[in-house]
């Protein structure tokens, strides 16, 4: 049963604050033990508020529904809705939560992927450049490799001796250089050790050999013959400084191949800009 006519301009005067004195203690005292009226004056709170939202009919809803779970008391089976309404909105906001934080991640995933291409794009183009300074390094100096270098020869007991290894010399560098040009390292090899063991070691010898050990990938090998021209302090020095830089970093040595660049940088013309770039590019000045 519903409100009577008189009660809802009761409610009507009530809620414009029109009410006063004893009708007005009346009216609330009424409110306290009828249900009914109580309701009916909720509903019309949330019509008048309703009423200044474009939305109309959702807010009217909305007020009957919230009139209706503040009186659960009296309807039970109500207190089961507002319980799911609440877990419904903590949900709601879960699920804002983890979809933001996978946005975050998504977009995470993706700057990062984006550096790391162009990072091993850098890196790739670096290794490259070393690779083919290397390659330089040595094919500069192949022209005087294969010239050779003979010593005078001693007292005349020694001159047809002297002869003989001249000969044996120049054919054993023309071998080495036909071997070189077909990509038969292997033989380069062998017949390096052949002149070595008749005491020809020239220093464009020795840097041409730690060259093809570089190549080879043997970097511990390259290194020890370019450093034991670089002690010698010959004519070659800043050109072996170079290599043994180059070769540093491919062993990933940078402190050491810092201290190579460093030196050719305040010491050598010729090498001082190419030093300097790799002192940037590599060694992070």
């Amino acid at each position: 049963m519903g409100v009577t006519k008189t009660q809802q301009i009761l409610i009507n005067a009530y809620l414009k604050n029109e009410l006063q004195g004893e009708t007005l203690q009346n009216f609330e005292k009424e409110l306290e033990t009828n249900p009914v009226l109580k309701e009916e004056l909720v509903f019309q709170q949330s019509i008048s508020k309703a009423a200044k939202l474009k939305a109309v009919k959702e807010a009217m809803a909305q007020a009957r529904i919230h009139n209706l779970l503040q009186n659960k008391e009296q309807y039970p089976q109500l207190g089961s809705v507002q319980h799911n309404i609440k877990e419904a909105r903590t949900i709601n906001r879960k699920q804002e939560r983890k979809q933001k934080r996978r946005r975050l991640l998504a977009f995470g995933a993706i700057a990062a992927s984006v550096l790391l291409v162009l990072f091993c794009g850098w890196k790739q183009q670096l290794e490259n450049k070393l690779d083919k300074d290397l390659v330089f390094a040595m094919e500069a100096k192949l022209p005087n490799v294969f010239e050779p270098t003979i010593i005078a020869a001693g007292p005349s007991s020694e001159i047809e001796l002297s002869g003989a290894i001249e000969e044996f010399i120049k054919q054993k560098l023309k071998d080495m250089k036909k071997a070189h040009v077909e990509g038969r390292f292997e033989e380069v090899f062998i017949i390096l050790k052949q002149l070595e063991a008749r005491d020809y070691k020239p220093e464009q010898l020795l840097f041409y050999e730690a060259g093809l050990h570089a190549q080879s990938e043997d970097y511990e090998k390259s290194s020890e013959l370019l450093n034991a021209l670089i002690q010698e302090n010959n004519d070659i020095e800043y050109d072996a400084r170079w290599l043994s830089g180059l070769i540093y970093l491919k062993m990933d040595n940078t402190e050491k191949a810092k201290k190579e660049f460093e030196v050719l940088v305040k010491e050598s013309t010729e090498y001082q800009n190419k030093a300097r770039e790799k002192l940037k590019n590599h060694c992070l000045l």
